[in-house]
């Protein structure tokens, strides 16, 4: 994803209007209003996995890069520099989702994500939400950097059922098929949001370019 980007392909499938997203963004210091030369060279791409609607994976391409790195300029201590970098993330995914629901709260929308950032030649740090996956293919063969979050893992299952939700059919709910996304679809008078697939927490991996042998 450097120099002139990274190709990209996104395909309708059955659905009857194209619901996913996709940015790739080679270089964060050409991001408008930045100026911080440390951005120079680090590389941001996010796939997003929309439902209900493309409302929230359109605003995800808009704006979770701004989140992103505004939430990277506020880390004060980099003497762990995967700390700072998950603090980062999280903080990013949260307040972005916090924003979108401010948009309509009564929106549907809702949209998995899955974003890669790359660190010059040395560090990649993959953060997801839902189950749209990233995986880093090597000479020596192909690593999975993201961890799907799906109502068939047993932990998110357990996590569902103790804030009062149910799995049937290895669904949230019985409707959706991911255990954590951005945005929300709110059932009646049921708290979907905070009990199922809000988001409550973020798969992170950090992984040395060269250790991985690419």
């Amino acid at each position: 994803a450097r120099g002139s980007g990274a190709p990209t392909d996104s395909r309708r499938g059955q659905r009857p209007s194209q619901e996913d997203r996709v940015t790739v963004i080679p270089d964060l210091a050409e991001l408008p209003g930045c100026d911080d030369p440390r951005y120079s060279g680090y590389a941001y791409m996010g796939i997003f996995d929309g439902h209900g609607g493309d409302a929230c994976a359109q605003f995800l391409k808009d704006e979770l890069h701004g989140y992103v790195r505004r939430s990277l300029d506020a880390q004060s201590n980099w003497s762990s520099p995967e700390a700072s970098i998950n603090a980062a993330l999280r903080d990013a995914c949260l307040q972005c989702d916090a924003a979108f629901l401010g948009t309509n709260p009564a929106n549907r929308a809702g949209s998995t994500a899955c974003i890669l950032l790359v660190f010059g030649q040395s560090i990649m740090s993959c953060a997801n939400v839902g189950d749209s996956r990233c995986c880093l293919a090597t000479a020596s063969g192909c690593a999975q950097l993201s961890e799907d979050q799906t109502p068939a893992r047993a932990d998110e299952a357990q996590r569902i059922r103790d804030a009062g939700g149910f799995v049937i059919h290895k669904r949230v709910m019985g409707e959706l098929a991911v255990s954590r996304a951005f945005g929300t679809a709110p059932r009646g008078n049921q708290p979907v949001a905070s009990m199922a697939w809000g988001l409550i927490g973020l798969s992170h991996r950090r992984r040395r370019t060269q250790e991985a042998g690419a």
